[in-house]
């Protein structure tokens, strides 16, 4: 497991003994004339840390960058800086990073060899105006193709080696951004849309066919849904008011839920199982049952 500190230290911890593998300071991938960092996002793949950090020049700016740690030992194998700054969703598969980047001339998907940091492919979402129209929030990989939701509110979908663009999808509903995860599973991609700010506003469910982007069905939430791991044919979703709902996965009826929490149970989906904040303090599980809320 890899975690980040107030400092900007990154920590390295064996999850079955919990000693401290290694500690990298800041200062280690911090680009030269920046003070300080925050790390936004951290993903592993076999022996290797990508990492998403944002940059304080200390000038009421900032610059964003990617690296590669060395599994292992924390060695940084490479840093690749973005032009302005990076948007905070990042992914790994098959030895490509997947993220965005913000230019002067425009946002843009990006995917960039695991080993060497080199640039694969690149997409220019919006090439005029606002640099940040179109950023990636959310990033998937499935099956060779790579898809990217993002802050205009529309899903688009890649040949994950070529970038080659195979469809874009935009719900026919009002909607800020597509929020995380997107998983995709039985062909179907499902994914969330909300306004993103995290207060509580509606947002809705979204699936869609991998191969094609047809909409198959969209579901209204009375908060920002975070979506699970699809089970046994059902779509997962919950939303902060506490409830955990099943959908069927391609066809969006049979509609169940089951009451959690009073309050937000934040939960985490693995498997059959659910864990949860009982709103107690104290962490919960239990099995997920499809037969009935």
């Amino acid at each position: 497991m890899v975690t980040d500190g107030a400092s900007g230290t990154l920590h390295a911890v064996d999850l079955g003994s919990g000693e401290r593998l290694w500690s990298l300071g800041a200062e280690a991938h911090t680009p030269e004339g920046t003070e300080r960092s925050v790390t936004v996002r951290v993903a592993l793949t076999g022996e290797t840390v990508l990492v998403n950090t944002l940059y304080d020049t200390g000038d009421d700016s900032f610059v964003s960058a990617v690296s590669a740690l060395d599994g292992p030992t924390g060695r940084v194998r490479w840093t690749r800086e973005a032009d302005r700054l990076m948007a905070p969703a990042l992914t790994v598969a098959d030895g490509v990073v997947f993220c965005g980047m913000w230019r002067d001339d425009g946002s843009f998907f990006t995917a960039l060899d695991v080993d060497s940091g080199e640039a694969l492919w690149e997409h220019r979402r919006a090439a005029d105006g606002d640099p940040s129209r179109g950023e990636a929030t959310t990033i998937a990989v499935a099956d060779g193709t790579a898809y990217f939701g993002d802050s205009d509110g529309k899903l688009h979908a890649f040949d994950a080696r070529r970038g080659t663009p195979l469809w874009s999808f935009a719900p026919d509903v009002r909607i800020e951004e597509w929020l995380e995860p997107v998983v995709v599973a039985d062909g179907v991609v499902l994914g969330a849309t909300g306004d993103g700010s995290g207060t509580g506003g509606p947002g809705e469910v979204h699936a869609v066919a991998a191969d094609s982007g047809e909409p198959l069905w969209t579901e209204p939430t009375e908060d920002e849904p975070l979506v699970h791991a699809p089970l046994d044919g059902a779509a997962l979703y919950s939303v902060a008011t506490g409830t955990l709902h099943a959908l069927d996965l391609r066809t969006g009826e049979s509609p169940t839920e089951t009451r959690l929490s009073t309050g937000n149970p934040d939960p985490a989906v693995v498997g059959d199982r659910v864990y949860f904040d009982g709103g107690d303090g104290r962490l919960r599980a239990g099995g997920i049952s499809l037969g009935g809320g």
